[in-house]
């Protein structure tokens, strides 16, 4: 009849995503019930074959886009798209998939500017952290503490204090504040990482919604 006392740490993951921590606190909200459009024989939508360019890669394609943008040059959207294609970081598909006008809205926007006139500006940042594993629903019973890692996509200085932005083009979501909701423990995580490891305090959490071509303070 004995039950062991710390099975919990038992299953305890040795390291986990922030994208994976996005995924399980969503499926906690939503009661752990992935939803699919529709079936076919038994097929989910995401597992069809289609030569369709899904959501999820035009999101990673912006993502590329926007890491190759040099903000302290003038920047024009359509040579710098062109660019990366004669480069072969893009396929010509791949440029046909994303809207020019949604990069040039960004290059007009306020967080632009302030990017822009920024005294430091990091791109594509990599980091991982330990952190208590029963923050995590899925994990409340353990002791133990997980390794979680991540990739910031952009943070600046100004005036000696971090400002984080991070890059959606998360089209499904028409509300802001569900979007803020949606994406608030990423960010939270984002600037937890960036705090402990630079020593200097984070004063904005951004979302840069390139289909709503909207900054929302998370």
């Amino acid at each position: 009849d004995y039950v062991y006392p710390h099975m919990a740490d038992v299953t305890l993951p040795s390291k986990i995503s922030i994208t994976e921590i996005k995924r399980k606190i969503n499926a906690e909200n939503d009661n752990d019930m992935p939803k699919f459009s529709s079936l076919v024989r038994g097929v989910p939508d995401f597992m069809k074959k289609t030569d369709t360019i899904t959501a999820a890669q035009k999101g990673t394609i912006y993502h590329t886009i926007m890491e190759h943008i040099n903000f302290k040059e003038k920047i024009e959207p359509e040579k710098l798209i062109d660019g990366l294609v004669d480069k072969g970081i893009l396929s010509l598909e791949e440029k046909n998939a994303v809207s020019i006008d949604k990069i040039s809205e960004f290059t007009l926007s306020d967080l632009f500017s302030r990017i822009k006139s920024a005294s430091r500006i990091y791109k594509e940042v990599p980091f991982v952290m330990s952190i208590k594993a029963s923050r995590l629903k899925e994990y409340e019973n353990a002791a133990g503490n997980l390794v979680v890692h991540g990739i910031i996509d952009l943070y600046f200085e100004e005036e000696n204090e971090l400002v984080i932005v991070d890059y959606k083009t998360d089209r499904i979501i028409k509300n802001t504040e569900e979007l803020r909701n949606k994406y608030k423990i990423q960010l939270e995580l984002y600037k937890e990482a960036l705090e402990k490891n630079t020593g200097k305090r984070v004063k904005e959490c951004l979302i840069y919604s390139i289909d709503r071509g909207e900054t929302i303070n998370v």
